[in-house]
């Protein structure tokens, strides 16, 4: 077999670099027949399935055309694909391996939101990746056209024809301007599926796989081919598998553990996916801190205040939530600004060279990616609001320095829970659990214990009130006596209890006898 590898291909340097950020080392057979030659612009219809690389023998060719030309605008590639999990694998996959090459992307799934995906789609994204029957439905109600498109991928286009959406595929290629070059997979090859394939290419395309498909299945096997982990099944008959390589030192040692991940297998995936795993993980710290209600201000100024001076990015989830942060850091004497989505271009610009030249120390983030910003090498990035996609993650995490001190530190409220569970469960190294800071601790349980002493001590006093009124001291209890003035009786104007003084009085004269002996 031979030994080429993906620096032997005449592909760019960014796109190399995101390949082996992802563990792709050497191409799979399948993708040293394709990739070359579709790298020459010509159309291939190819027989194939997944955990032949499939999906990386038509991502890596998309990204190497969009890389040479990357001011162009406009969504220049497409990609459709029937299964939503296989639509969202694709998207992140191009995310990871593009990454370096700044190259954006947008899916589009039978299970997403259909008033945002819409809008994702008016805005144009490089790559945008697609289920069908939501596309179709989306581009004929808005009356959109793609206009741009410079490449076309059709994949698994058996499954298209079994669930029935051959003529949303072709209502699609209708509203695609030109002719772009058109990369088709099936496994099998009706006479449905190949007046579909005919329909986009341009003139006589180039078949591979299916006049020598049988030597190329022979090596579809996870311990040769070097398959990490197998896929969740999404509906077909064979199991899918990720487009990935590894050495055979490799495969060895993970031979075992596939065979009783097999038997094992539920509806969800067996054991840790590591779907993310770019090297600059490896040399930063990761934490994440559960936080009880109404604490994470503090543990934020907890986490601020131990740390050094450097460069710090905050991120929250809305623009609210940076105003007040930003308030509050300034409040505490704490060198910041902020940015958000909506803010003008200006503006924006200002505030993130202040950051960038040393002006702010800290800057506090919402509605913008990581990769918006323009700055790296940042000492810390905090998440304030646990991002909803692990993508983000990652992108955030790329901003870090790598050397030696940097940290990614996420706020984890409890409806944040399912956030950091995926994170936890898709990046590699995953970020350990830390504690919450004891004096964010003990300040809670100082707020707590105030709380009770204030209500024992009220309890205390309504159980003491009737003792002093208590009949044993010779007086009528009555109700509120400690909050009233003491009445008034005439006892006291005659000189009290003492036998004698009253006996003075009343021996005396004078005024006050006079009265009593009135009222006598």
């Amino acid at each position: 077999m031979s030994t080429l590898t993906f620096d032997q291909i005449s592909i760019d340097d960014a796109i190399v670099k995101g390949l082996k950020d992802v563990g792709y080392t050497e191409p799979t057979p399948l993708q040293k027949s394709v990739i070359p030659i579709a790298l020459e612009d010509n159309d291939l219809i190819v027989k194939a399935r997944s955990g032949m690389g499939k999906n990386g023998s038509f991502i890596i060719p998309v990204l190497q055309r969009l890389a040479k030309s990357p001011d162009k605008k406009g969504t220049r590639a497409l990609i459709l694909t029937p299964e939503v999990d296989s639509a969202r694998k694709i998207d992140e996959m191009i995310w990871a391996i593009g990454y370096h090459a700044q190259i954006e992307s947008a899916v589009v799934d039978m299970k997403g939101d259909e008033e945002e995906q819409t809008q994702a789609v008016k805005e144009e994204p490089t790559v945008l990746v697609a289920n069908p029957g939501r596309l179709e439905h989306i581009l004929s109600n808005n009356r959109l056209v793609l206009k741009d498109v410079e490449i076309l991928v059709i994949d698994e286009a058996e499954t298209i024809e079994k669930i029935g959406i051959i003529s949303q595929v072709k209502q699609i290629l209708k509203r695609v301007s030109g002719k772009p070059q058109t990369l088709f997979y099936s496994a099998k090859f009706s006479e449905d599926i190949k007046k579909l394939a005919k329909f986009p290419v341009r003139g006589e395309a180039i078949y591979i796989g299916f006049d020598v498909f049988k030597d190329v299945e022979e090596l579809d096997d996870v311990e040769s081919m070097g398959l990490e982990k197998e896929e969740r099944e999404n509906g077909h008959e064979d199991k899918e598998k990720p487009d990935k390589v590894e050495s055979s030192k490799d495969q060895k040692q993970k031979s075992g553990s596939q065979q009783k991940n097999k038997d094992n297998k539920s509806s969800k995936d067996s054991g840790k996916a590591d779907d993310f795993a770019p090297p600059y993980l490896k040399k930063i710290k990761q934490g994440y801190i559960h936080i009880p209600g109404r604490a994470k201000i503090s543990t934020l100024m907890n986490q601020l205040e131990k740390s050094t001076e450097g460069p710090t990015v905050i991120f929250t989830a809305s623009k609210r939530g940076t105003d007040r942060l930003y308030k509050v850091l300034r409040k505490n004497n704490k060198n910041v600004t902020s940015v958000f989505g909506k803010l003008s271009k200006k503006k924006k610009d200002e505030r993130l060279e202040g950051f960038r030249e040393g002006n702010y120390n800290y800057l506090v983030v919402a509605d913008l990616h990581a990769n918006e910003l323009g700055v790296d090498e940042v000492q810390q990035v905090i998440n304030y609001d646990v991002p909803n996609e692990v993508k983000v993650y990652v992108e955030r995490s790329g901003l870090v320095t790598t050397g030696g001190n940097g940290l990614v530190i996420s706020l984890v409220s409890k409806q944040d829970q399912d956030d950091i569970n995926e994170i936890k469960d898709k990046v590699s190294p995953t970020p350990d659990e830390w504690k919450l800071p004891e004096e964010v601790r003990k300040k809670k349980d100082r707020k707590k214990g105030s709380g009770k002493s204030r209500k024992d001590k009220r309890g205390k006093d309504k159980r003491q009130r009737p003792k002093r009124g208590s009949k044993k001291k010779g007086k009528k209890t009555r109700k509120g006596d400690d909050l009233q003035l003491p009445q008034p009786n005439y006892d006291k104007l005659s000189g009290g209890r003492q036998g004698k003084e009253k006996d003075k009085d009343k021996e005396s004269g004078g005024l006050f006898g006079f009265v009593k002996k009135l009222f006598d």
